[in-house]
């Protein structure tokens, strides 16, 4: 007994259905995935050092910062600069400090994946900052 045409048409969408339906849960999980941090990496000090250097400069404006955090989301580019993706912090005065400071600066680091994503916390006191 042969199907009709359309029932080859209906069996045909629905196995498109599905197959879309399939990419679309893939790709979220795959975008759900936790990204690393910083320290997940051998080269978690240099990074540090360099986030604190370029930081450390504008200690003036830093004061201004009590007990502020921010888990600062960035990738870098193929010239090693720092592309700042989130800051993640709620105050926009934190949020244009860091921006300022870090986004597009060059670091001297190497042996490091670009174009990953990473995440490093930074905390302001009055004192300076933490990484």
């Amino acid at each position: 007994m042969k199907d009709n045409p359309k029932t080859i048409k209906m069996k045909k969408s629905i196995l498109n259905f599905a197959i879309y339906t399939l990419l679309i849960l893939f790709s979220i999980g795959a975008q759900a995935t936790p990204k690393p941090f910083v320290n997940d990496n051998s080269n978690i000090d240099i990074i540090r050092s360099q986030f604190l250097y370029k930081l450390d400069h504008a200690k003036d404006q830093i004061r201004n910062f009590s007990n502020e955090v921010a888990i600062v989301h960035f990738t870098l580019n193929s010239m090693n600069e720092i592309v700042i993706l989130e800051t993640g912090t709620d105050n926009p005065i934190v949020d244009k400090f860091i921006k300022m400071e870090l986004n597009y600066e060059r670091i001297d680091i190497k042996n490091i994946q670009i174009n990953s994503e990473y995440f490093i916390k930074i905390l302001f006191r009055k004192s300076g900052i933490s990484i």
